[in-house]
């Protein structure tokens, strides 16, 4: 062999062995078989409301995958024309198309014309760098390309792309796109709107419809005339549907429907299975939440807030109260729950998520002040006390022991205005909220007894046997307190609440379902007469305010003022939901004189309760209309002498019907009044041991308060 032939045999053996070694490091370097055949895509997780409205999602890319037969065909056509007309009959690569392509380029001299097909794209997109054009990555994305052609069909390979390509604004695959665009669904989508979303991805930037329309209908006139050449639909056809405005459904972008209810689901997400699967899982979430009621808790919240900082003349307000990333104006929460299931229908942490993610209806603990009273009536009536008993509203003075300071050694704790009423039945008390007439009867039944109560209707915080327990000196957050009330309002049936009802994988899989377990922890007989008093509150008691807003279906609830004005509550229920409502600035500083429950947040939740439950001549009730509060068997009523809580007689000049448990009725017939309905003072004292039980025990309110 000659030298020369040596050579030349060197050459072509190194140029083989390189080329054979290039082609195993190409294929080293590719994604193994297992990840072709199962590549994970990564799909957004949705939250639906109970209606099915789309709350909101949590994406690292917004896509949401669908099958080949829920896209329309003008997607298939509009993207099959523009971006690969011999899908059906090549192998992966077109090599006339790449041909064409390279000649092309060297005519303008410079790299313009595209010449990669569906298969091709789907790799790149999939496996390799956009970024990284080099020849290598051309080798690596042919090999790519007929891997993919030889695993999966035209079809399959198809539907592949069409949920992976980038279509702009955080939209990945048409069915996002489509609902992107134009609020619908890619399976309806018309051939003009095809064929703006399947122009976009080649420059995502430049065929922004919102901020370039003019671009962005030329090149949708474009796809209209590639569809036309190929065949799809003549030319006469695209020439009118190229007339067609754009017809673009503007978003507000970046919009969160209930973004405090959103939050506390993305923490359940996070906390059961990882950001993973929060982000490119594709779950299906379906919230407890129903976003007409929200909608309406949120447009009569901040209305009234806003009227609220203009009357009191508030320093700083919604639109000047944040500085130095603190939200200084007045701030609240709401929360709306179905007192049969535990659904959390609607949530309010705060005026502004943004500026404050801090959710106060579940993260915050504020004191309740009298919106705490009703558990310790409830106490009451399940421990043998009735609705007509009598209690003592009048002074009370505790010396602590152990303290050296004589300003703090003596307890005097007072009513909100300063006066006693002497004698009062229970109903009277808890409706006209005398303070100390609820500490007396606390006294009689026992603190320990009031905790364990509160504990059994769904309050879990750390409660404490001083007799501030009765002015409701405890931090409890809202959320806490609206359960409490569910328990009032389900006939003394406590549900867990819950803001999720179900998940669902992206294969279909129920994967969780909330598991409503009720619990009766009060007797339906205790439960109905306490509710009778809650009643009275808002008919003739501190929540009166609410009837005269037009509030007429049967209602109950409890106001609740702490001291300094610093806390305003008002939660109330009927037979179906309950509404809590809190009021206050972060600080705890003052809202100023008279800032009480009833007038701080009593009408956000009387306006909202009359949305839901009663509607108007115009507006048909979000939620239902309220019958009324079943009264259960074992239930007696009785006309009763509303000063002596006695069985009423013609001398009497106020009595009321009265409900009692069987067998817990009065039966004496009372006897304080003589003609005229003037008071015998001598028999009134005497007749009423209750009175002298509670001085009695007088004595014990020094160990209970130390």
């Amino acid at each position: 062999m000659s030298k020369k032939a040596i050579i030349i045999s060197v050459i072509i053996g190194l140029f083989l062995g390189l080329s054979v070694g290039g082609c195993v490091w190409f294929v080293k370097n590719l994604p193994h078989m297992d990840k072709l055949l199962n590549y994970q895509y990564n799909l957004a997780t949705v939250v639906y409301d109970k209606k099915g409205k789309v709350m909101g999602e949590y994406y690292i890319e917004k896509r949401k995958w669908t099958s080949i037969d829920n896209i329309s065909e003008n997607i298939i056509y509009a993207t099959l024309a523009v971006e690969d007309r011999n899908f059906e009959h090549h192998w992966g690569i077109n090599v006339f198309t790449i041909f064409r392509a390279i000649v092309k380029d060297l005519i303008k001299m410079k790299k313009k014309e595209g010449g990669s097909t569906i298969t091709q794209q789907l790799a790149t997109d999939m496996f390799l760098s956009k970024r990284n054009k080099t020849f290598f990555r051309k080798i690596q994305e042919a090999f790519l390309t007929i891997e993919i052609e030889k695993l999966y069909s035209k079809d399959e390979i198809l539907e592949m792309y069409l949920n992976q390509i980038y279509y702009g604004q955080g939209a990945y695959g048409v069915e996002s796109a489509a609902e992107a665009y134009f609020s619908k669904q890619a399976k309806d989508l018309t051939l003009t709107e095809a064929a703006m979303i399947v122009g976009i991805p080649k420059y995502p930037s430049k065929y922004n419809p919102r901020t370039k329309p003019k671009e962005t209908l030329r090149r949708r006139n474009i796809v209209l005339e590639a569809v036309a050449k190929a065949g799809y639909i003549d030319e006469e056809t695209a020439k009118k549907l190229k007339n067609k405005p754009l017809n673009v459904v503007i978003k507000e972008k970046g919009y969160i429907n209930a973004p405090y209810y959103m939050e506390e689901i993305r923490k359940f997400l996070i906390s059961r299975y990882g950001d993973d699967v929060l982000y490119k899982g594709g779950l299906n979430v379906y919230a407890s939440c129903d976003l007409r009621i929200q909608k309406k808790a949120e447009e009569i919240f901040e209305d009234q807030l806003r009227r609220r900082e203009i009357e009191r003349h508030y320093r700083f307000n919604i639109t000047n109260g944040f500085i130095e990333g603190k939200p200084l104006y007045l701030q609240g929460a709401l929360l709306v729950e179905d007192s049969k299931d535990g659904s959390i229908l609607a949530m309010i942490g705060g005026r502004n998520f943004n500026q404050s993610p801090w959710n106060r209806s579940t993260q915050t603990k504020r004191q309740v002040g009298s919106s705490f009273k009703p558990i310790i009536y409830l106490s009451a009536i399940d421990n043998g006390f009735s609705a007509s008993d009598i209690v003592l509203d009048a002074p009370i003075v505790v010396e602590i022991k152990g303290v050296k300071d004589e300003k703090k050694r003596i307890y005097k704790p007072p009513n909100f205005d300063n006066k006693f009423m002497g004698p009062v039945t229970l109903r009277y008390a808890i409706s006209h909220s005398r303070n100390l007439a609820t500490i007396r009867l606390m006294q009689r039944i026992g603190p320990y007894t009031v905790i364990d109560y509160a504990n059994k209707c769904g309050i879990t915080e750390k409660l404490y046997p001083y007799l501030s327990l009765a002015l409701g000196s405890a931090s409890i957050s809202l959320i806490n307190m609206v359960s409490a009330y569910q328990t009032f309002s389900n006939e003394g049936t406590y549900i867990k609440p819950h803001i999720i009802d179900s998940i669902i994988d992206k294969k279909g899989n129920l994967i969780y379902e909330t598991n409503i377990e009720k619990k009766e922890v009060v007797s339906k007989q205790s439960i109905y007469i306490t509710v009778s008093m809650m009643e009275s509150v808002i008919n003739e008691g501190t929540g009166h305010y609410a009837r005269v807003m037009g509030l007429k279906v049967p209602v109950a609830g409890k106001t609740g003022t702490t001291d300094n004005f610093t806390d305003a509550w008002f939660i109330g229920f009927n037979e179906d939901i309950v509404c809590g409502v809190w009021i206050g600035f972060d600080s705890l500083r003052t809202m100023g004189r008279d800032a009480t429950g009833a007038v701080m947040a009593l009408p956000i939740w009387a306006y909202l309760m009359k949305s839901l439950i009663q509607g108007d001549s115009l507006v048909s009730p979000i939620y239902k209309r309220g019958k009324g509060f079943s009264k259960p068997e074992g239930i007696t009523e009785r006309r009763i002498c509303t000063k002596s809580g006695l069985l009423a007689s013609s001398k009497c000049p106020k009595i009321r019907n009265e409900y009692f448990i069987n067998g817990n009725e009065p039966k004496k017939i009372c006897d304080i009044h003589i003609e005229d309905g003037i008071i015998n003072s001598g028999d009134y004292i005497t007749n009423y041991n209750k009175i002298e039980i509670i001085e009695e025990n007088k004595e014990k309110e020094d160990e209970i308060f130390h």
